[in-house]
Order: structure tokens, then sequence, then C-alpha cells
């Protein structure tokens, strides 16, 4: 059974699904950032600590929570690729200081998962 909603309070992150497992229902979020542009202070108070927050609500309940660099849409702009994995591994690197952990979340590059292309 799948209750499919957005979670008003941490909008930025995401959609959340409701996953039943046995009798009770757990979180499964996920959200992915465009891995072009320069990053700001904006990225950060509207995206990268609202990304904490729904990581602390998702997994306290042994929910899942998974947090994409999305690099293949930035292929659909003009781009260099030494820049594009430069700045792909720059917002995986700010998901992480900004308190992302991948030992509670999966944290990973669009790129890298062969079915998605």
């Amino acid at each position: 059974m799948l209750d499919s909603r957005f979670r008003g309070a941490h909008a930025p992150a995401g959609r959340a699904q409701y996953i039943a497992v046995g009798d009770n229902l757990r979180m499964r979020v996920f959200s992915g950032i465009r891995a072009s542009g320069d990053k700001t202070l904006g990225n950060y108070s509207g995206g990268f600590r609202q990304y904490v927050a729904t990581q602390e609500e998702s997994t306290k309940g042994g929910g899942e929570a998974f947090f994409c660099v999305v690099d293949l849409h930035s292929i659909t702009t003009p781009f260099e690729p030494d820049v594009l994995l430069e700045t792909t591994l720059s917002v995986a690197a700010w998901l992480c200081a900004t308190g992302l952990d991948p030992a509670r979340s999966t944290v990973f590059a669009q790129s890298q998962v062969a079915a998605h292309a």
C-alpha cells in the first residue's frame, strides 16, 4: 500500500511516500538537486538545510531517504564535461558538509545509475 503525498513542511526535499511494512507506515523520501550553477546561501537555507531535517524525519522510524545529484539533467543545457564532473562532486560534498549522512541516507549521482539512462 502506498500513500503518496507531498510533505508540506519539507517541500524542498522532494516527494515523500509512506510504505507499509507490516502494520507500520514508514516514510520514503527522494529528492534531487541539479549539478550545474553556483550554490548559494539560498541553496543552503532553502534546500540543503531542509534535506537534513527530512533525513532526520524519514529515517527515525525506519524509513528511507534518497538524495541525488541530478547531473544528467545538467546536460540539457550547454556544458563542459570536466566542469560538470567537478560541479557534481562539489554538490555531493555540499550535501554531506551540510549534514546529510551517507550512513543513514543514500546519496548518489544520477549518472551512476545505469538504468536511468
